[in-house]
């Protein structure tokens, strides 16, 4: 999850580049991309011009291994290395190049990535670069051109020579992709390269949850190197989550569905409902005294998705689609669909002692999709209780959708009076303008009621209403709602709205303004008329210095609490209206000062009134500085913050002064933090914490099995007496040891407490194993112990039961028509779809000589919308197909698309084999690479057919390393000659066993 920041970070990724390519293509322009029918995140740069969309979430590309940071990789032609001045973010480099004939010239990416903190790694043709700034891991494949990010082909690098084996000498425009650098010339003609924006430090970012800006004070989201950090107070405020903190276990209990997760700060363990399920990853850059977390702890523990919108300082907070059940509005059909008959599509589940127990199930009705879902608090005993969600959603073929049941109001209908939870209806549509009209309304969430001792249900009572429109582009929006309380002696009627004001083409000046307001109607204990309102304004100076400021006003009754009478109905008549003014700078050096690198400053200054019985003013400052201590030194962060209160009379001072450290290196991390605080009348505090997390000790085995371990250690001293906690976590994986379909995954845990006066060691062990029973259906079962006497084992079933394919065509347009199909596998190879012949997702379907092209849902199943009539061919983007699948030229279908006519067609694809291995001396005639085996570079790999055919060619790569890919079913030699001797191995890739690994022994 790491770069979504690694989901957001995709995006933002995406968007940081498409200038890049742009200043890349001055150096050989490629042919301009075209739309197509997904939305274009960027423009990919490959020989036939496709959409690229960017997944949230993506895994590394290919496995790669380490290289020396000295590597270099022989010129193919004898050519000088010249030594060049190259300023790198400020700072002066000698990086290599070279140059042959008037071929272009060529820089060494391992010069260019040290001063960026960033590795460069090798693997057979592929050249990777892993980025420090986000996490990402960039690759070039020397064999083609194409660059990845991730899994996410971005394009072609234009005039690319290709290459057979990967080194690290590529061209500037290359340099820039990859390190996600802009190229530029200093008065020297020195070549300069500087990172773009998006990858350094952010400051003054922002906290929307839920589509609204929310308070964060001193604690606002900031990054640290690739991390994304993100306050979870202010998060599970926002929210209505319950959040309780013990010593170093943090609980959260979501409102939505009533789950209690739990995080240990000191491991990053997490539990749910009691139950140890893993470990959050980037617990050692938490801040955790302020528990401002890295944002995959955020999403784990409130149930949500966070992003860095891109191109802003907006993090956005959103209940994820399970805990929003939000269904978008649809489009129109003919009226041949309304005739259609109950029909069920999929059903989805999961059943276990532990729960949650499950189900979602899929099915359409004339003009109606639907989708209903159900789910328990515990486990198969605890059916009977009263469920913690049930709902059903409807899509209708007229344009509009709504849900009858558990809803969370996505769409601010309930904003006004701070509700989403109800249990009750809603409709929502979305006009010929763009624009989304949403309504809601049902009975409000007021907390849960505890059953058992691990099971708790949710309980409602009282009536929430309300209304929303919504701008098509999310900026703007306003509405009415309503509330009144379980008693019924409270109501509150609110009517309000916000708009955001975007300036994305502005370099400088005004960057974003943003204005909300609301009025209200109170009855019951206190009644009578209110206001709130809010505004925000950023605006940039230059690229270095920044500024922002807000104002908001709370009026008496709003900020009483009368305006969520749903909740508890009470009136504090003791609480009068709220002002608070906030102004923010932040400034980015845009060169090193002599050893600090990338420093920064940022002050705060706000001032807050509150009337009432004990009138109230508190005027805050706060400052921070931020930098990095030489190239490989550690980050440095010191605040300061100081709050003077003045409360009815009573005038009281507080100031906080926090200094952090942090150090990456091949070992790992260690972090240092130091705290000290002075409040009137009371003593001064102190807190030094010092933190190690080493780099997982890893061995890997056959078959992707591996054990690691990751030791730590943290020592805190505050300021009388000191503990030392000391522990390590031992990780082992099965892979594939067992077979395809069983899988095991094994965690133990020690932790030692040395504290002065409680000594203790703490033992945790967890075991999960899964078997997949068929293709669609899973049996998992956990196993956990604190070797105290507290053990747990729970078993799950989980499993999907295809009934019809989805529906998901459209109302055309005159002269179009609707091409529905299925990718699926062709086991037989007769280009005709089997019973037992599965379907294949994920696969790009484009009709050739059009713009219209996606990809193939669950079980291979595709639409294409408005189709204009006329004979096609449809083709697959072969980038898309999973590892092992091609199709041949000769089964791409023709079809042809009539006026208000649905077309058929079925894409086989069939099974490719890759033989993959290393040649190596096998010093103890074992026939397996065993560890200190020297393995040979360079050596040419044939594959010959046996019964006829191409014989094939590869060299082994680094660590003796050779792969064949698209390997057709057969009988083949492997040959290898070394000293003039042939060595042969004979190998066979059948449908059964496409992917074959067979080492070359010498």
């Amino acid at each position: 999850m790491r770069a979504r920041f690694t989901s957001s970070l995709a995006a933002i990724l995406a968007a940081m580049l498409a200038p890049i390519w742009a200043q890349a293509q001055t150096v050989a322009p490629a042919a301009p991309a075209e739309a197509g029918s997904a939305p274009t995140i960027m423009r990919s740069f490959s020989d036939d011009p496709v959409t690229v969309s960017v997944p949230e979430a993506a895994e590394p590309a290919v496995a790669v291994e380490n290289v020396p940071s000295t590597l270099e990789a022989a010129p193919e032609e004898a050519a000088s290395v010249e030594h060049m001045d190259v300023i790198v973010e400020g700072q002066l480099t000698s990086v290599r190049s070279r140059q042959i004939g008037d071929a272009p010239r060529l820089y060494d990416l391992t010069d260019i990535a040290k001063p960026l903190k960033s590795t460069v790694e090798l693997h057979e043709s592929l050249l990777g670069y892993r980025r420090f700034q986000d996490g990402a891991l960039m690759s070039i494949n020397m064999e083609d051109g194409k660059v990845r990010s991730n899994k996410v082909v971005l394009g072609k690098l234009p005039g690319f020579e290709p290459r057979d084996v990967a080194d690290t000498w590529i061209e500037m425009n290359a340099v820039a992709v990859m390190t996600g650098t802009h190229v530029s010339e200093d008065d020297q003609g020195r070549t300069v390269l500087t990172l773009d924006k998006q990858l350094k430090p952010q400051f003054g970012l922002e906290l929307w949850v839920s589509g609204a800006p929310v308070d964060t004070f001193d604690n606002e989201p900031r990054t640290i190197g690739p991390v994304l950090l993100v306050p979870l107070e202010a998060v599970t405020e926002a929210l209505g989550h319950q959040l309780t903190r013990e010593g170093d276990i943090i609980r959260v209990r979501r409102t939505q569905d009533q789950a209690e997760l739990q995080l240990e700060l000191s491991t990053g363990i997490v539990s749910v409902n009691g139950v140890v399920r893993g470990v959050t990853p980037d617990m050692d850059f938490a801040e955790r005294d302020t528990l401002i977390l890295p944002f995959t702890a955020v999403e784990t523990l409130t149930g949500t998705d966070i992003k860095l919108r891109p191109g802003s300082n907006r993090v956005t907070v959103s209940l994820d689609d399970r805990l929003s059940a939000d269904v978008a509005p649809g489009g129109k059909v003919s009226d041949e669909a309304r005739a259609t008959p109950f029909t069920p599509e999929a059903l989805s589940f999961q059943l276990g002692d532990r729960g949650p127990v499950s189900a979602q199930f899929t099915s359409r009705w004339g003009a109606y999709n639907m989708l209903s879902r159900v789910e328990t608090s515990g486990g198969l005993a605890d059916v009977t209780q009263a469920p913690a969600w049930i709902s059903t959603d409807i899509n209708s073929l007229d344009g509009w959708s709504a849900t009858v049941g558990d809803y969370s109001a996505g769409y601010r209908e309930l904003a006004g009076v701070g509700q989403s939870r109800i249990r009750g209806g809603s409709w929502r549509t979305q006009r010929d303008n763009g624009t989304i009209l949403a309504v809601a309304a049902g009975v409000p969430l007021t907390g849960s009621e505890q059953v058992s001792e691990d099971v708790s249900v949710p309980t409602f009572g009282g009536f929430v209403g309300g209304a929303r429109l919504i701008a098509d582009d999310g900026d703007m929006d306003y509405g009415v709602s309503a509330s009144i309380s379980e008693d019924g002696n409270n109501g509150v009627v609110v009517a309000g709205g916000q708009k955001t004001y975007l300036f994305p083409e502005n370099e400088t000046g005004l960057q974003s303004v943003y204005v909300a307001g609301d009025v209200a109607a109170f009855s019951g204990d206190v009644s009578g008329a209110d206001v709130r309102a809010r505004g925000a304004v950023n605006y940039a100076v230059s690229d270095q210095l920044g500024l922002s400021a807000s104002a908001s006003y709370d009026g008496a009754q709003f900020n009483s609490g009368a305006a969520r009478a749903n909740f508890s109905g009470v009136f504090d008549q003791s609480v009068g209206a709220r002002t608070n003014v906030t102004g923010n700078a932040y400034w980015r050096a845009d060169e090193p000062w002599g050893v600090l690198r990338n420093p920064a400053v940022s002050a705060r200054v706000s001032v807050d009134t509150e009337g009432g019985d004990t009138d109230s003013t508190d005027v805050s400052f706060g400052a921070a500085f931020n930098t990095q201590i030489g190239d490989n030194g550690p980050s440095i962060s010191v605040n300061l913050a100081q709050t003077q209160s003045d409360k009815a009379g009573i005038e009281t001072t507080s100031s906080n002064l926090r200094i952090r450290a942090l150090q990456n290196s091949n070992y790992g991390t260690l972090t240092a933090t130091y705290a000290t605080g002075e409040q009137t009348g009371e003593a001064r505090s102190e807190q030094l914490v010092v933190s190690a997390y080493a780099k997982p000790l890893r061995k890997d085995f056959d078959h992707g099995a591996y054990v690691a371990i990751t030791p730590t250690a943290t020592a805190m001293w505050n300021g009388e007496s000191t503990d030392l906690n000391i522990g390590a976590t031992v990780f082992a994986e099965s892979g594939n040891a067992f077979g395809d379909k069983f899988g095991l995954k094994g965690r133990f845990s020690a932790l030692s407490q040395t504290a002065a006066d409680e000594p203790a060691t703490r033992f945790i062990g967890n075991v999960d194993a899964s078997y997949r029973v068929t293709r669609n259906l899973s049996l998992s079962a956990g196993y956990s112990d604190d070797f105290e006497g507290n053990s747990d084992l729970s078993v799950a079933l989980r499993g999907v039961v295809t009934f019809n394919e989805p529906r998901r065509h459209t109302l055309p347009d005159d002269g179009r028509g609707i091409l529905t199909g299925r990718v699926f596998l062709d086991k037989n190879r007769d280009g005709i779809r089997q019973d037992d012949e599965i379907g294949v997702s994920g696969v790009r379907v484009m009709l050739r000589g059009t713009r219209l092209a996606l990809n193939s849902a669950r079980d291979g199943f595709f639409t294409v919308q408005n189709v204009q009539q006329g004979l096609y061919t449809v083709t697959i983007d072969r980038r898309t197909l999973p590892l092992g699948y091609m199709v041949s030229e000769a089964a791409e279908p023709r079809v042809t698309v009539g006026d208000g006519r649905r077309s058929d067609v079925d894409v086989p694809l069939i099974l490719s084999g890759q033989v993959r291995g290393a040649v190596f001396v096998d010093d103890n005639a074992n026939g397996a690479t065993d560890a200190g085996e020297q393995r040979l570079e360079g050596q040419w790999v044939k594959l010959i057919p046996m019964r006829g055919g191409e014989t094939r060619r590869a060299q082994s790569a680094s660590f003796g390393q050779f792969s064949f890919e698209n390997v057709n079913p057969g009988e083949y030699q492997l040959e290898v000659t070394v000293s003039g001797v042939p060595i042969v191995q004979s190998v066979t890739v059948s449908d059964d066993n496409p992917f074959v690994r067979q080492p070359v022994a010498v």
